[in-house]
């Protein structure tokens, strides 16, 4: 089969999604498939698109391509029946129009990929399909190149790239307070900048971006993973198959946990390891072939 990543709803420059297009290729790819990109779907392949639609372009993909090209939707929000999960960071007005462009092209997809295995059923009940399944986390060939370095040439303490709300603020704030060098980027930022800066990080940050922030940023932790880092992340109400692979800390104690992990030193080390059991034990590539011929057996 041949797929093609359409990415023309984020832009002519996609950096906000660069990631999630690398890795979806990446798996694609891994199971054997060609796949390619464009800024709009193409007649002659299925087409995965990324979520964040906007009027014009469900306009494009809903009535000016007959016949429909044959279409699989990377679902990665976190959905209820009345929209987006209310603590998402993007204003409500604009949320929910993405909402319901969403709910709109779901209709004519072939298959829905999400981001958690909670969200299957949620996908299923809010849009009222079957074929949903969750995109696996794990290792794959292909993915972005890491440079690694050294711990004793590492100088950044304490690393978060995302977007930034009060809340992740006020954490970053706190260790920087205690004479720590931190650093955090937003979605904006070009990869190669992004990677080096990780590189260069004893301590990778998974924030939640609330209080009361029921999920894992699990294709952040993903990225870390892939790149040997060590991860501090919050515990959630929500599990992550990447758990054993990272370190997961109750919110109450992550100022006094990082310190003491830093203070202590190795985290170099300690990425590297658990980036080796990561690879050991997460391998998507029989997984993903199942979801492609689930998805899309059938073109």
């Amino acid at each position: 089969m041949k797929f093609n990543i359409v990415y023309g709803n984020h832009g002519t420059n996609p950096v906000g999604v660069e990631g999630i297009i690398t890795y979806v290729k990446a798996c694609v790819e891994s199971a054997g498939h060609r796949t390619s990109l464009s800024p709009i779907p193409v007649m002659d392949k299925i087409n995965i698109l990324i979520d964040g639609f906007c009027d014009p372009f469900e306009d494009i993909v809903l009535n000016r391509l007959q016949p429909r090209p044959p279409l699989i939707l990377v679902a990665t929000e976190n959905v209820s029946p009345e929209g987006y999960w209310p603590g998402a960071t993007a204003p409500f007005i604009e949320k929910q129009a993405r909402f319901t462009c969403l709910r709109r092209i779901s209709r004519s997809v072939e298959a829905v990929w999400c981001m958690l295995p909670q969200q299957v059923d949620q996908y299923k009940y809010t849009f009222g399909i079957e074929n949903v399944f969750c995109l696996p986390h794990g290792y794959v060939d292909g993915y972005y190149g890491f440079d690694y370095i050294d711990e004793c040439d590492r100088d950044i303490d304490f690393f978060f790239s995302g977007s930034m709300t009060e809340y992740r603020q006020s954490i970053m704030d706190r260790l920087s307070s205690a004479r720590f060098n931190c650093v955090s980027l937003d979605p904006g930022v070009s990869n190669f900048i992004r990677n080096e800066a990780i590189s260069r990080s004893k301590i990778c940050l998974a924030l939640r971006q609330e209080p009361n922030w029921p999920s894992p940023s699990i294709s952040r932790i993903h990225h870390h993973l892939m790149a040997q880092s060590f991860v501090s992340s919050e515990k959630c109400e929500d599990d992550s198959v990447l758990d054993p692979y990272i370190e997961v800390v109750e919110p109450d104690y992550l100022h006094e946990i990082c310190i003491e992990t830093i203070v202590r030193g190795g985290t170099a080390g300690m990425g590297a390891l658990n980036h080796q059991r990561f690879r050991r034990e997460t391998d998507v590539t029989q997984a993903v072939a199942a979801i492609l011929e689930a998805s899309a057996g059938g073109f």
